[in-house]
């Protein structure tokens, strides 16, 4: 029986690291689909205020020219770094002048709107991510210190093996929901 339970908490820790290693593929690349898709709408962005009608009023206004150039100029920074932050930081101090300067709402809904939402979806990932790794570390390195103490742990409490075996299977549950969660957003970034 002690081997038994030996060779089930050693192969936990493996299930486990499997199971992050192939959870962390499915995140980078969810990841970097949503870096892309802000990337493009900071790019769209830029396109709709560099050539709408709205740099041809700015023009006419002096005021204007050199605050909407400065704007423009950090967006298109942003957008070429890739950075994510940059891009976030750059339409937020833009944002007022952005909301001041174009009166038409169909490019606050087609480009801000959704920017706003990939942003939010891409902090709720790494969020349940950072979760989902402590929660793993900590199940792993428990697993790994019960071996060598395994008969005298489970003369004190017999019933660790449920609890780790329960455990162990929430983690996989939430391993999985953030893989589906990763797969919902990839639908999500193909339909914009």
């Amino acid at each position: 029986m002690e081997t038994l339970l030996c060779y089930f908490y050693s192969t936990i820790p493996q299930v486990l690291s499997g199971a992050i290693g192939l959870f962390g593929v499915f995140c980078l690349y969810k990841l970097n689909l949503i870096r892309d898709s802000l990337k493009g709408l900071t790019e769209s962005m830029v396109l709709e205020l560099e050539i709408g009608e709205y740099y041809r009023e700015v023009k006419q206004k002096e005021e204007y020219k050199k605050k909407f150039d400065q704007h423009i100029r950090r967006l298109k920074i942003a957008a070429t770094q890739s950075n994510v932050y940059k891009m976030r930081k750059a339409l937020y101090d833009s944002y007022d002048f952005i909301i001041e300067l174009v009166h038409n709402t169909n490019m606050i809904e087609q480009i801000i709107t959704p920017f706003q939402s990939q942003l939010k979806t891409r902090n709720k990932l790494i969020l349940f991510t950072k979760i989902s790794l402590i929660y793993t570390g900590i199940l792993i390195f428990f697993c790994v210190i019960i071996i060598p103490h395994l008969r005298s742990i489970l003369t004190i409490c017999p019933y660790l093996t449920m609890i780790v075996i329960s455990l162990f299977v929430v983690n996989l549950i939430i391993i999985i929901g953030i893989v589906f969660i990763s797969v919902d957003t990839y639908n999500e970034i193909k339909n914009i």
